[in-house]
């Protein structure tokens, strides 16, 4: 139903929110008691391992304090079945001190959710937090842990705690209820698509580009860019959408990077059987 995609969206859009209020007392109407987490930020442990509502609090309550923090939620995907649901999200996020000083990271999420006594919580969370070099990197980096983000064959402590092929919406729950708008699909169409490249399921890439794809050949385009991308650890590309125009089964749409000068990128997309797909991208339009 319509009502449970909303109530995820606000429920997650919540949890995001502590980040800034620390409001604690909030989580236990957002994770379950027996949440298991796993968080790339804990160095302590192989998993990243966060598990309980208790262990939920605590990394809260521990993130380090700036005066100041925003953030944008990109790239939302939910699908829900009965009372199951999986989520993803990428988030990026700038804390800042009146100072000027600023630490500038993506957090990126595959959730589970479940319904309990007509509310929606997280019972899985997994989240992977990429940084970028900036004035507060190593005041952050006395409580969070990171690891190199170049590629390599042993991790130092533990691999991403995402698990991409496994902990996506579409495979978690195969089958799902349509309750988006066309607007919705598109900018779910454009959000598979990047979660295929920043998290290597180049599946995604493939089914979420038309056939008429026109920056290039489709398959050179998904090789060329699987191969850029398997060099590093983590790739994030967190855009907003600024507009979509909707011309029967045709759409142009801006885009704003998020981590990038807000670099504006158009995107059109066509509508091909019941799935819109990616026609062609130009940045700086």
């Amino acid at each position: 139903m319509r009502k449970d995609y909303d109530a995820i969206k606000q429920n997650f859009t919540s949890f995001i929110e502590t980040w800034k209020t620390r409001d604690v007392e909030c989580l236990k109407d957002l994770v379950a008691v027996d949440v298991h987490g796993f968080l790339s930020i804990i160095g302590s442990s192989e998993g990243g391992e966060q598990h309980s509502l208790f262990g939920i609090r605590a990394f809260v309550q521990d993130i380090p304090q700036t005066d100041h923090m925003d953030y944008e939620i990109c790239h939302y995907i939910c699908r829900v079945n009965g009372n199951q649901a999986h989520q993803a999200a990428e988030v990026p996020c700038i804390a800042k001190n009146n100072n000027g000083d600023y630490f500038t990271y993506v957090a990126t999420f595959c959730n589970g959710w479940i319904k309990e006594d007509e509310t929606w919580k997280m019972n899985e969370i997994r989240m992977d937090i990429m940084e970028y070099e900036s004035p507060l990197s190593e005041y952050f980096k006395k409580t969070w842990y990171f690891e190199d983000n170049l590629a390599v064959l042993t991790a130092a402590v533990h691999l991403p705690c995402v698990f991409p092929d496994i902990d996506n919406p579409y495979y978690r729950i195969p089958e799902c209820e349509d309750v988006l708008t066309e607007e919705e699909k598109i900018q779910e169409c454009f959000a598979k698509f990047i979660y295929g490249i920043d998290w290597i399921v180049f599946t995604f890439c493939r089914d979420t580009l038309s056939d008429g794809f026109k920056n290039k050949d489709k398959k050179t385009f998904v090789a060329e860019t699987k191969w850029e991308r398997q060099s590093f650890r983590y790739w994030c590309h967190p855009y907003m959408f600024e507009n979509i125009e909707i011309n029967g089964d045709f759409a142009v749409a801006r885009l704003s990077s998020m981590i990038d000068d807000c670099r504006i990128q158009k995107v059109e997309f066509v509508k091909e059987a019941t799935d819109w797909k990616i026609l062609s991208y130009a940045e700086g339009v």
